[in-house]
């Protein structure tokens, strides 16, 4: 997709992983990255890496990368499904869902690296 680039430029800026843009799915699949990307953000938010081999526990990494964005306040719709990656079913949700990340956290951590447009705050005024 075309939006994987900037991802990718942004993954490596918080984690230092280098992840290659054509292989994105691949690179990202057993889900210890984005649970780096997490940690970079807001540390010690995903409590458990795993670097094994098992599906299951790939699958654990995903999930918890899932909640960790919850928890950083990117709302549901714009999550991807663990499938979504380990099956390689829709990769382009998964990028989407680090765009939406990304433009999450600026609201609250202006001293990381930008993805994407700032989201917009409520500026209610009273005439």
């Amino acid at each position: 997709p075309p939006a994987a680039r900037p991802a990718q430029d942004w993954i490596e800026a918080l984690t230092g992983t280098v992840v290659d843009p054509d292989r994105l799915g691949d690179e990202l699949r057993n889900g210890v990255v984005l649970c780096e990307l997490a940690c970079a953000i807001s540390p010690g938010i995903v409590k458990r890496i795993s670097d094994s081999p098992l599906p299951y526990k790939q699958m654990d990494n995903i999930a918890a990368f899932s909640a960790a964005c919850k928890k950083l306040g990117v709302p549901e719709h714009d999550c991807f499904d663990t499938i979504d990656l380990f099956e390689g079913k829709d990769i382009v949700a998964v990028v989407q869902t680090i765009h939406a990340l990304g433009r999450t956290v600026q609201l609250s951590r202006e001293d990381l690296p930008k993805l994407g447009p700032r989201l917009a705050t409520a500026n209610r005024r009273q005439f």
